[in-house]
């Protein structure tokens, strides 16, 4: 992977501004005026410099790495684990509710009982379905921390209480370094 440099943000910046911002960066105008111009030109194409980045992941990792990560992280990839005094099972700790909920995105998921989860390959289908249901735009940028998030806190998460954004905060934190 490239490194990103300053002078690469730039001509990015320039670049998606489209004709505008190429001919200021063409052009003879004085440094110190090209530069209050840019910032015109960043203002107006930040959004899409976002995306980029986040497009290309800001853990550098893709979603099936990310996978694999929630599973270290919830159960240190067993899948014969049992969490959440019995309710949460399998290597990614999934509930009940949240296996019948994956069935209404993957109807094919409809063909297992909840006990199927201690497969990982079944319940990877289950984290699958569940987070793209969910969050696609999410699984799409590669927002690992909604997907950490709504993995650990259901789809819901951003209405519960503070003291469980408080753990969901700290759940994030625990992927994220994973991930790294």
């Amino acid at each position: 992977m490239s490194v990103i440099t300053p002078t690469k943000i730039i001509k990015l910046v320039v670049c998606l501004a489209g004709k505008r911002g190429f001919a200021l960066y063409q052009s003879h105008v004085p440094r110190n005026k090209f530069r209050s111009l840019l910032a015109v030109v960043f203002m107006k194409s930040i959004i899409s410099i976002l995306s980029i980045f986040i497009a290309l992941n800001s853990f550098g990792v893709n979603f099936d790495q990310f996978l694999n990560v929630i599973a270290k992280v919830e159960s240190n990839n067993n899948p014969k684990a049992v969490g959440d005094n019995g309710l949460a099972i399998g290597a990614y700790q999934i509930h009940k509710a949240y296996f019948l909920d994956s069935q209404r995105f993957d109807k094919s998921l409809r063909k297992y009982k909840y006990q199927n989860c201690f497969d990982k390959e079944v319940s990877r289908k289950v984290v699958i379905a569940y987070l793209k249901g969910h969050k696609p735009i999410a699984v799409r940028k590669g927002d690992w921390q909604t997907l950490a998030k709504t993995h650990n806190g259901g789809n819901n998460w951003r209405k519960k209480s503070k003291k469980v954004q408080k753990n969901l905060d700290l759940y994030a934190r625990k992927v994220k370094m994973a991930l790294k």
